[in-house]
């Protein structure tokens, strides 16, 4: 009820707007005065450490007094498949690394003898295609979603010449009992014999590992009921380092996809029933999984290169970067709100 007062994107201003047609007795949503502005990220905050020397050398940032109009990620575009496929390799390197040093001394916690923590280094694999899923574990978020069909997706990660790999972190409020039990289900997964290896859940979760994740994983999973999804914020950040989003079109991603920069799980049209609603949107991962995903990854050309997967992390880092700022953020709030309410 201030003055000025809007979502944190497209979709949730149209929804807050849906909603609050009571609150302003009318019967059009249009007429109901709230706007949106997406979020955004803070790119320094999230580019790794390891991506500033591509950045250095293709995109030449020039961070101190940098505007939502100066966008170096267009620069990404001519820079040869391969310095984009080395960076994506590297940062995968770091991340099992990573992901190494944090499971062994969670399997120390846990009484894991020496066979478990040696298996660390057999079953994580720096050249396999991995997937994240790291956040808070609302119930609408739907963590456990893509075991729904357990068989199928033993087939898709399990696969010799083509392995998958999924990486799971994130905590539920502690007076949030069906978010604690989606925690538990999720890391019972990771112990029963068709995922084991293939499937980890990172304990924890903190900012450094959700860096750790966002910058090293090459599919960022987000799987929420639309449209529960404010805004999100945690896709934005693989493709600051050649990630790509494969997600709900719910929160920014509406206004993200392009169909060519990741992928789109479900309908927009909601289904009549949850049960229904999570079926669908299963059937569209493992789908997606089989016939796009993984056969892109590992489609090489002779120099070893996935060139389609390439190009979508070139233009998922184009078409993202820049206008999922903070940059952009800042200056809409500005230019909308803040100059307006000071006039």
């Amino acid at each position: 009820l201030a003055e000025r007062c809007n979502g944190v994107a497209k979709l949730h201003g149209a929804t807050a707007r849906e909603m609050w047609t009571g609150v302003y007795g009318v019967k059009d949503p249009d007429e109901v005065p709230i706007g949106h502005i997406t979020n955004g990220i803070h790119p320094e905050t999230w580019i790794a450490d390891e991506c500033r020397p591509f950045y250095d050398k293709y995109l030449k940032p020039k961070w101190v007094g940098a505007g939502p109009e100066n966008d170096w990620w267009a620069k990404a575009k001519s820079a040869p498949d391969a310095e984009l496929w080395g960076l994506r390799h590297r940062m995968r390197q770091k991340l099992i690394a990573g992901l190494r040093h944090h499971l062994r001394a969670q399997l120390i916690r846990h009484g894991a003898d020496q066979d478990q923590i040696n298996a660390l280094y057999d079953t994580l694999h720096e050249s396999a295609l991995t997937i994240g899923f790291a956040r808070r574990f609302a119930t609408y978020k739907r963590a456990p979603l893509i075991f729904k069909d357990a068989k199928r997706l033993a087939k898709i990660l399990n696969d010799a010449d083509r392995p998958v790999q999924i990486i799971f972190s994130g905590k539920a409020h502690p007076r949030d009992a069906e978010g604690n039990q989606f925690v538990r289900e999720v890391y019972e997964m990771t112990k029963s014999k068709p995922f084991r290896g293939r499937v980890w859940f990172l304990e924890n979760y903190d900012m450094s590992i959700g860096r750790l994740l966002t910058s090293g994983c090459d599919v960022w999973l987000n799987n929420p009921i639309r449209p529960m999804e404010a805004s999100g914020t945690s896709g934005m950040k693989p493709p600051l380092n050649g990630g790509v989003n494969f997600s709900i079109l719910d929160g920014w991603w509406p206004e993200g996809y392009n169909g060519k920069n990741g992928w789109a799980i479900g309908r927009e049209k909601p289904e009549s029933t949850r049960t229904k609603q999570d079926k669908v949107d299963a059937e569209s991962i493992y789908s997606l999984l089989e016939t796009e995903i993984v056969p892109e990854f590992y489609d090489r050309d002779a120099n070893g290169i996935p060139t389609k997967w390439v190009e979508r992390m070139r233009e998922s880092m184009t078409s993202v970067c820049a206008e999922f700022s903070s940059h952009r953020m800042v200056a809409d709030y500005v230019n909308s709100s803040y100059l307006p309410a000071h006039g």
